[in-house]
């Protein structure tokens, strides 16, 4: 039973994976900040950009330079890596559910795991949040052990806490909770683990330190920007922090039941779907979600000793407090995937609860499986991908710009699909955002053709002078000839 659940849950993470894989601004953006070192052997020693405007290592992006290099630069390469990193997830969510609470809770735990529409969708994503679940299961699973005497745990806990605060910062409550584990439990290590913890921990850092190094501190001094930038809008306020406390429940049952098929949907930043996807949560999932959590938490008080309770419990108190300082303090925006850290963990507590009435799981399972046989996207990368070709073959050797008009997808990935067809456009919509990474620098004279991706969300006026245009998905490419007037 288990790796038959294992074997659906890699299918459902595979299927259809060229039409609904995730690809684009975020995800271009990782494409573009690897070309120089595999196109040029041109290293280099920072990675993605924080909110609080500080770089982080080049971990994550060398691991998807590597991924990158293997398929020929197809970015659905990711997709297929990302399927393959699940198998260790589910795996780890049965180990860790039993070890902690019994076989049973385990199993539980992975079948809700494997068939959550939106965990199935997440595992699509390839971007910094996709490896949360992974580190944050590998450091409940390396501090329990490290209590229980197994000083061989610190090797996967330093790597694992390497490799997440340099991916993202929803990775550094983990940190938070291991200093507190060891201040509470004071395990003995043995001497050569411990040292060889401190060596990973010195390793994963030295290229932001070097870096400040030999630019006069210039990476860590944006955390200045950070705090100058919020300071209008710091303070606490009691409305914040009921909104942060009800967005962590709210959250976490879309992982019961999200709701809409479209995977798009549960990743767009801008603002109508990504607070109208926590604000459309039906309420009987909320209820269910918040009955669970309060039963876990106080249970978590009640056995505070073992320390299974007291680890799932802590980060809890971790989370809270860590995003009220970010979300109600410094007043910055949250999104629900900030909380992928506390993904496995509630799937955890939910089969730990439904332990009691387990026949019920067979309710989640199927209302998860029935919105995934409608699963669709907006965003489509297959098609985007033919639509690549068909501009190409449009334009034929003439040069173009490239344009994209969209409420929320404008930003599509559209310029790194024209350099993978071997097709670039002279101009783009990203140069601003990528025209330092590219192999020739965009041109300053206008090109005679412009092609312009528009999505079904667009509601402003269509530009004049069309010669060409065909629809692909939900865009909609139109080839232009810019000697022709033109309405913006």
């Amino acid at each position: 039973m288990i790796l038959a659940t294992i074997i659906l849950g890699l299918f459902l993470r595979l299927y259809r994976l060229s039409e609904l894989f995730y690809f684009t601004h975020d995800e271009e953006t990782i494409a573009w900040r690897v070309m120089p070192l595999l196109r040029d052997a041109n290293p280099f020693l920072l990675g993605g950009v924080t909110p609080f405007h500080v770089h982080l290592g080049p971990w994550f992006y060398y691991l998807s330079a590597l991924i990158l290099k293997s398929f020929e630069l197809n970015p659905l390469g990711w997709g297929i890596a990302a399927a393959i990193f699940s198998l260790l997830t589910m795996w780890l969510i049965f180990y860790v559910g039993q070890l902690f609470f019994g076989r049973r809770v385990g199993f539980i735990a992975l079948l809700l795991y494997a068939t959550s529409f939106l965990m199935i969708a997440f595992d699509r994503h390839w971007w910094p949040l996709y490896f949360d679940p992974l580190i944050s299961l590998i450091t409940l699973l390396s501090l329990y052990q490290l209590i229980k005497g197994k000083s061989t745990y610190l090797i996967p806990l330093t790597l694992s806490l390497a490799f997440g605060f340099h991916t993202d910062p929803s990775n550094w409550g983990l940190f938070l909770l291991t200093s507190l584990a060891w201040i509470k439990f004071k395990p003995r290590i043995n001497k050569k683990y411990l040292l060889s913890g401190i060596f990973i921990l010195l390793v994963s850092f030295a290229p932001l330190i070097s870096f400040d190094l030999l630019h006069s501190g210039v990476n860590f001094s944006g955390v200045k920007q950070y705090l100058s930038e919020t300071k209008p809008h710091q303070g606490w306020t009691l409305a914040r922090f009921w909104w942060v406390l009800l967005y962590i429940p709210r959250s976490l049952s879309r992982l019961l039941y999200s709701g809409n098929p479209d995977i798009s949907v549960s990743y767009a930043y801008c603002s109508p779907l990504a607070s109208g996807r926590l604000e459309q949560v039906d309420w009987p999932v909320l209820f269910i979600t918040i009955a669970i959590l309060v039963a876990f938490l106080f249970t978590a008080w009640r056995h505070r000793r073992q320390s299974q309770y007291w680890l799932i419990g802590s980060y809890f108190a971790i989370i809270l407090f860590g995003l009220n300082l970010y979300g109600n303090f410094f007043s910055s925006d949250l999104f629900d995937h900030y909380l992928a850290t506390l993904f496995p963990v509630f799937f955890l507590i939910l089969a730990w609860f439904l332990n009691r009435f387990w026949p019920s799981i067979i309710v989640f399972v199927a209302a998860n499986l029935y919105l995934f046989s409608r699963i669709t996207t907006q965003d489509s990368f297959l098609f985007k991908r033919q639509a690549v070709a068909w501009a190409i073959k449009q334009v034929g050797n003439q040069p173009f710009a490239l344009d994209s008009l969209s409420s929320c997808f404008r930003y599509n990935g559209t310029r790194y699909l024209f350099t993978l067809a071997g097709r670039e456009p002279v101009q783009s919509f990203v140069d601003q955002n990528f025209s330092w990474l590219y192999y020739i620098p965009p041109a300053t004279s206008s090109a005679p053709l412009r092609v312009i991706f528009v999505h079904q969300d667009y509601t402003g006026p269509i530009p004049t002078g069309v010669i060409s245009s065909r629809t692909f998905g939900t865009w909609t490419v139109l080839i232009l000839d810019i000697a022709a007037p033109t309405q913006e």
